[in-house]
Parts: C-alpha cells; sequence; structure tokens
C-alpha cells in the first residue's frame, strides 16, 4: 500500500510536469520571430509605394510625349516662360531666387517634350557613355546587325555639342556598338548636319553602384551634362545645356542602316526595367512570407 502511494504521487509529478500548462518564452525568441514580419511588411508597402510612382511617372511621361513637338524656338519661349514663372514664385515665397534651381525646374517641366532639332553638329570628338546595352525594341524590330552594329551587343551613347541658330545644346545621337566607336569619333570630328525629332531629358544623378567619370582619360559611365558642357567649351548661359539634353528618337531604320546610330522609339520611353506589374509581384511575395511567418509564430507562441 506504501508503495502504491509513492506511485501515485510520482505519476501526479509527472503530470504536472508535463502535462499542458502556459510556457513562457524567452524574448529572444520572440523578437526573432516578430522582427522578420515587420521588415517583410514594410518591404510589400514599399514596393507599392514605387508601384504608384512608376505609374505616375509613366503618365506623366505619357501626356508630354502625346503633346505635339515644338520647334527648338518655341522650346526655348517654354524653357525660359518656365524659368520666369518659377523664379517670380520663389521670390515671393522665400524673398529671394535661384535661377540654377529655377532652370532645374523648368528642365522637370520640359522633361520627355518632343522637340524639331535642326542644325550641325560641332566638330570635335564627341563624348562616349557606356558601356550600355543597345536599345531593347529595336533589338525586337531589327535584330540584324546596322552600321551601328550589332544591336546584342554593349556599346556606348553619343553625345555632341550641336548648334541651331546662336545656341549651343548637348545631343545623344543615340547607340553605337563598342567597335564602331573609332569610326563615329571620326565620323563626328568631321562635323554632321541632323534634322530630326528629338526628346528633351533631364540628366542623370549619380548612383552609388556606378564608377565616377573620369575626365582625365576621357571615360564616361553616366550622364553628367554639366561636366560634359565643361569638357566642350560651352558657354554657361541661359541654354538648357547645364540643365539637360536632347536625344534623338525615331529614326528611320535606312537612316541605321546608311550609317547613323541606334535609337529609341517613343514609346521606348514608357517601359522601365522594372515595370509596375513587376512592383505588384514583388510585393505579393513580401506580403505573402509575412503571412507564413505569421502563422508559425502564432503555433509557436499561441496555440
Amino acid at each position: 500500500m506504501f508503495r502504491f502511494g509513492r506511485v501515485l504521487r510520482s505519476a501526479a509529478a509527472d503530470a504536472s510536469e508535463y502535462g499542458p500548462k502556459a510556457r513562457t518564452w524567452p524574448l529572444w525568441q520572440k523578437v526573432l520571430f516578430v522582427t522578420p514580419i515587420g521588415i517583410t511588411v514594410s518591404l510589400g508597402a514599399w514596393q507599392l509605394q514605387r508601384k504608384k510612382l512608376k505609374e505616375d511617372l509613366i503618365a506623366e511621361r505619357k501626356l508630354a510625349l502625346e503633346l505635339p513637338p515644338l520647334s527648338f524656338p518655341g522650346f526655348l519661349h517654354e524653357y525660359n516662360s518656365s524659368i520666369s514663372s518659377i523664379s517670380s514664385i520663389s521670390s515671393i515665397s522665400t524673398r529671394g531666387s535661384s535661377h540654377a534651381g529655377a532652370g532645374d525646374d523648368a528642365v522637370h517641366r520640359l522633361a520627355e517634350r518632343r522637340v524639331e532639332i535642326k542644325g550641325d553638329a560641332l566638330p570635335v570628338t564627341p563624348i562616349f557613355v557606356g558601356p550600355r546595352p543597345s536599345p531593347v525594341e529595336n533589338l525586337k524590330r531589327n535584330p540584324v546587325s546596322s552600321a551601328a552594329g550589332a544591336p546584342s551587343s554593349n556599346g556606348f551613347y553619343v553625345f555632341v555639342p550641336f548648334q541651331m541658330d546662336k545656341d549651343v545644346v548637348l545631343l545623344n545621337c543615340g547607340w553605337i556598338a563598342h567597335d564602331k566607336k573609332d569610326a563615329f569619333a571620326s565620323i563626328f570630328r568631321n562635323g554632321v548636319s541632323l534634322h530630326a525629332e528629338a526628346v528633351f531629358r533631364e540628366a542623370e544623378t549619380h548612383r552609388s553602384f556606378v564608377p565616377d567619370n573620369d575626365l582625365r582619360s576621357d571615360h564616361w559611365y553616366w550622364i553628367d551634362t554639366d561636366a560634359m558642357a565643361v569638357k566642350f567649351g560651352l558657354q554657361r548661359a541661359s541654354s538648357p545645356v547645364q540643365h539637360g539634353y536632347f536625344e534623338i528618337i525615331n529614326a528611320p531604320p535606312s537612316a541605321q542602316a546608311s550609317g547613323f546610330t541606334l535609337t529609341r522609339r517613343t514609346e521606348d520611353f514608357l517601359r522601365f526595367p522594372t515595370e509596375p506589374m513587376t512592383h505588384s509581384i514583388y510585393a505579393g511575395t513580401w506580403f505573402t512570407l509575412s503571412a507564413a511567418m505569421t502563422v508559425i509564430a502564432y503555433l509557436r507562441f499561441l496555440k
């Protein structure tokens, strides 16, 4: 009887030790599970924000590109009017104005506007910005090599100072393959007359993963219009040369086959390496991971 009582007490002790009861989990384990949930939710929301910004940018570009092309004098009138308007507002609000800041804002207002250009490229050695991939849409439309080189290879965008009447602007003449660099340098050193449609564009922002331009060795990795103007010896004036540049578009295949560069089409400016739908997919992936980790945390700590 005594031994049977000891067995019962031992079983009761085991039941109290191993039976169902609330368990206190260490704080570090809770943090370990909760932190990734917060991170993945934040990343999903960030992707949705990027999707909205990309959609707004596409809508803004589409609106600008659908407007009828401006003549170059008409463009300068719009540009100078924007500067005057922005400077006046700035002067009223801050009791002072910054011409440079007004110029940047004017460039943004006129970005992606189509402009008819007619004039002469100054006889200098062009600036070659690259390596850059060829325009993707050209590769789809015309996979056969042209005088600019094989569209599937890496190459450069060709920048020259371009004179129209009394004004000189920076002009992106299009893309050429790497092995065509010397030939095109010789062509532009002799001067080239052009009559084409172009898009006015904002200068690029230097990204941390892109090397610095090396002006001494003439290696250009990103489009720095200020440095280009200095390289070409252009005057800093009210011209948009120091705030933006023009890019030739819609060059006919006959021009490309006869020795011209590969250029982008109007619709190419509405395409991005990461489309809005891709941002939606990324957001869905992050939210799915967050939901999965939430279920795991529930089963771990509350079930």
